[in-house]
């Protein structure tokens, strides 16, 4: 695992289950990036945009919210690459 980040999939969780109600995304960052909100907005909004372009274009299977980290940071960036670099489930279909 990547040290100071955390899978969109268990944070969703962690935002289900730890709260009197579920938080949205929106709300997740205003609480833990209180003081650099804009910085963390920022950083997020770029490199989702730039993680979109690029598995477009690669055309990337198996991506889910397991194989995207959120960094300390407010970044975003994607491990497991397997199926896109060696094995393709259904020969490539």
């Amino acid at each position: 695992m990547v040290k100071d980040s955390v899978t969109f999939d268990k944070l969703k969780k962690i935002l289900k289950t730890d709260f009197s109600r579920p938080y949205t995304l929106k709300e997740f960052f205003e609480i833990y990036f209180n003081d650099n909100l804009t910085a963390a907005k920022d950083k997020f909004m770029r490199s989702l945009a730039a993680y979109s372009l690029v598995m477009y274009f690669l055309q990337a299977k198996d991506r889910h919210n397991g194989n995207i980290l959120l960094h300390k940071t407010g970044k975003i960036f994607h491990i497991d690459f397997g199926f896109f670099l060696s094995n393709m489930p259904g020969k490539g279909m």
